[in-house]
């Protein structure tokens, strides 16, 4: 039962936490100099849901995912 796409998800996800004590959000840029990658994966994610939003399919992230993590984990 191992799932490394969505184990990469949730240790990202995990990330954003720091990022939320310090600013009170979770809209970290698309640069953020302290964590590259995170910004990265923000601003992919952000896309992704966008496209949810707009009925289309995205990669790597769907409703199912969305309401699953959100219900593991609150940021």
């Amino acid at each position: 039962g191992f799932k490394w796409s969505s184990t990469r998800y949730l240790r990202n996800v995990r990330s954003l936490e720091p990022f939320k004590k310090r600013f009170g959000h979770c809209d970290a840029p698309f640069r953020y100099s302290s964590d590259l990658s995170l910004g990265l994966w923000c601003n992919k994610t952000r896309h992704a849901d966008k496209q949810i939003q707009q009925g289309k399919t995205a990669k790597g992230l769907n409703q199912d995912r969305i309401g699953r993590d959100r219900s593991q984990m609150e940021i």
